[in-house]
């Protein structure tokens, strides 16, 4: 168990913001290779996590293939229902401001 009064942080895969693990959808890779949304956050294996400002911006790119060790294949149907239907705005009222996305030469 976590030490009481800790909260746990992790880096979003897009933006690159680190928030707390609660306020951020889990990633996971399943038996077929597909990413697929973890919600509850109790699938097994390695995940990756996104902020929901960003999910809309999610690609599969080098990133998402080196969270993963190379296990992802592709985004399930799920995960990309999930992206098309986010307009931009956090699901759950909204979070600090958004640092923008890194640009690399």
């Amino acid at each position: 168990m976590g030490r009481a009064g800790h909260i746990p942080y992790r880096t979003c895969l897009v933006c690159r913001s680190r928030r707390p693990k609660a306020s951020l959808l889990r990633l996971a890779v399943d038996d077929r290779g597909e990413v697929v949304p973890d919600p509850r956050q109790d699938r097994p294996g390695r995940g990756a996590y996104v902020c929901s400002a960003c999910l809309g911006r999610l690609t599969f790119d080098r990133r998402v293939q080196r969270a993963f060790r190379g296990r992802a294949v592709r985004f399930s149907r799920t995960l990309e229902g999930w992206m098309e239907d986010r307009d931009g705005t956090p699901a759950d009222g909204g979070f600090r401001e958004e640092k923008p996305p890194c640009v690399r030469r």
